[in-house]
């Protein structure tokens, strides 16, 4: 018996397969079953990772009298009343994995819908609803596939209405969640929602923002993590979105560590690297999420902390493949070390990873590349082969990148101390591809060389809705455009115009022109969305003040985007109103880099 068929049989996940689960394991539940009350399932039910023939199926159960390993059973019906179910299998919610079980079923049919529910006792779940993705070729393939992305759904700032009107997108396919799914911060940052009461970690840990007295409190241990992830599946929104679509998960830096390198911190300059902390990051992410074991490679027992392998591809039809990578695991440190800059004056970290003058950063990163034989990676070497291939060997109409952080030039000119008159170029967010720039040009290079058509990155992480071009080298005399990015804001997180507004322009008040204007009534204007596309001109599309989703419908001939921003709270524990602000579509067609933007009415 080798780790994996242990896994499967221990309950970590379990597998069955249309038929033969109700031929060997019978019918419903017996009436010799302990009363109703006995079980609960707080975080709901959820579905992820669907694929033609197979889906992936999650629960946790509780109880306030069972302790221990759980008995349960999962139903899957091709109708919502379960009058004839195609899956009736018993499994076992373990202690271990913190009574969590993802379950997978195969052999189901293309692009239909699927109900399940979860069995304890006498205790039934919410019914949920999933889908299985279309196969190319297959009779009556669809003419179209629509996904919403999400990221960033900080428990402690502003609101989770967003969940509820891509909720009410009902033909979704799927749903991609591109990380800070939790954010291991507990401190508010910013106003909440009434419903979002303060964190209490079980354990946790605290840090001292440099230049200040606040102690930030964040997650250390497994409780702690187990403890966040419990609390954010409470919610009913996102429980009601993981009940109505399949979700295709990753992780950023917040599921473990902010700004999170390898398994080292960035919390102060020493950067500790924290193996145990990791891996129980690691180990919570995976019991919470309902991704297909497969596929994700996991080995809890296994040495080390890069103990688990989450990036992987997906096929809807002949539209579209998307590829999911893991931008934190396998990442090295920033080129910029902390030490070569002044002590940062607080959290922001400035000139190692946010404004950082490029000159300095292509410095760093010219050495390092000399020094290893190769430039500091975002990917690893094994992964960044892995997606060059799937990129290059994609049929599909559309390449779909889901990148956890942005692949867009931010870039801004600042006076030059050392000579009056003239500007220094910065590039402000160094967390991003763009912090990375040997590794960045090696992927976009790689690209345009071999004339993959129809790359398209969705991504997050800057807390802003962008859109724009990506080009092959940004530094040759004559750039070639070799893909496009349509980056979303967050769910809640406080954006990144507010940021620049209360970290930025505190240390590096020569920003200050570029991001506010004085009006004539004394009051400010925001204008950095128009300095950032006046030196940036590949991007189409700015507003860093704005929270909310990105919902996207592709055919054959066109990826379109739509960015809905909702408003913020601006009352503590009022919800705005009217919760939606404005709707932008970003339309791409095949073939082009144009982008185009137009206001949808709300």
């Amino acid at each position: 018996m080798d780790r994996r068929q242990f896994l499967k049989l221990s309950g970590f996940i379990t597998v069955s397969t249309i038929g033969a689960s109700l031929a060997a394991c019978g019918g419903s539940v017996g009436a010799n079953v302990a009363p109703a009350g006995t079980f609960g399932f707080p975080q709901g039910i959820a579905s992820g990772d669907p694929r033609a023939d197979s889906v992936v199926l999650w629960t946790r159960v509780t109880s306030r009298t069972v302790t221990g390993d759980m008995p349960l059973r999962v139903q899957l019906s091709a109708t919502q009343d379960f009058s004839q179910p195609l899956v009736d299998q018993p499994l076992t919610a373990t202690a271990q994995f913190g009574n969590t079980v993802r379950h997978k079923v195969q052999g189901l049919q293309p692009y239909q819908h699927y109900y399940y529910r979860f069995i304890a006792g006498s205790d039934v779940s919410p019914v949920g609803r999933t889908k299985t993705a279309p196969l190319a070729g297959m009779a009556g393939e669809p003419s179209q596939v629509r996904f919403a992305y999400i990221n960033c759904q900080s428990w402690t700032a502003n609101h989770w209405e967003a969940m509820n009107l891509a909720a009410a997108e009902d033909d979704l396919d799927f749903i991609v969640n591109l990380g800070d799914y939790i954010y291991e911060l507990t401190i508010p940052s910013g106003r909440t929602e009434a419903a979002h009461g303060p964190l209490t970690l079980p354990n946790g840990g605290t840090f001292l923002i440099p230049g200040t007295t606040t102690q930030v409190p964040y997650a250390v241990t497994l409780n702690d993590y187990r403890y966040l992830y419990q609390t954010y599946r409470s919610d009913p929104r996102l429980m009601n979105l993981h009940a109505l679509f399949p979700m295709i998960s990753v992780w950023d830096d917040h599921e473990f560590s902010d700004d999170c390198w390898l398994d080292h911190e960035t919390y102060d300059e020493a950067q500790t690297a924290e193996p145990q902390r990791r891996c129980d990051a690691t180990q919570a992410w995976f019991e919470y999420m309902p991704v297909d074991m497969d596929d994700v490679q996991y080995d809890p027992a296994a040495s080390g902390f890069q103990n688990i392998s989450i990036y992987r591809d997906f096929s809807f039809g002949s539209l579209v493949d998307l590829v999911i990578t893991d931008q934190r695991l396998f990442r090295e440190a920033h080129p910029i070390p902390p030490a070569a800059v002044p002590p940062p004056t607080n959290f922001l970290a400035k000139g190692s990873r946010y404004l950082m003058e490029k000159s300095v950063l292509d410095s760093y990163d010219a050495q390092l590349t000399t020094q290893n034989g190769r430039p500091p990676s975002v990917l690893g070497v094994s992964q960044t082969a892995w997606l060059k291939q799937k990129l290059s060997t994609s049929t599909a109409a559309w390449k779909i990148w889901g990148s956890e952080v942005t692949f867009l030039k931010i870039n801004v000119p600042l006076p030059d101390p050392a000579n009056p008159g003239s500007n220094t170029e910065y590039v402000v967010y160094g967390d991003s591809w763009e912090g990375y720039p040997g590794s960045k040009k090696d992927i976009t290079t790689y690209i345009g060389a071999n004339n993959i058509s129809n790359v398209v990155s969705i991504s997050g992480d800057i807390h802003a809705f962008l859109a724009g071009v990506v080009m092959d080298d940004p530094d040759a005399p004559n750039p070639r455009p070799v893909m496009t990015d349509f980056v979303s804001a967050g769910i809640s997180s406080s954006s990144f115009y507010s940021s620049l507004l209360s970290l930025f322009l505190p240390v590096a008040p020569a920003l200050a022109p570029l991001v506010v204007q004085q009006q004539p009534n004394g009051t400010t204007k925001n204008i950095w969305d128009t300095s950032v596309q006046a030196y940036n001109p590949e991007i189409a599309h700015a507003d860093c003040d704005s929270i909310g989703y990105v919902s996207v419908t592709v055919t054959k001939d066109q990826f379109a985007a739509v960015f809905n921003k909702v408003n913020p709270v601006v009352t503590q524990g009022v919800l705005p109103s009217p919760i939606l602000n404005s709707r932008t579509q970003l339309t791409l067609n095949s073939g082009s880099f144009s982008i185009g933007v137009t206001p949808l009415s709300s």
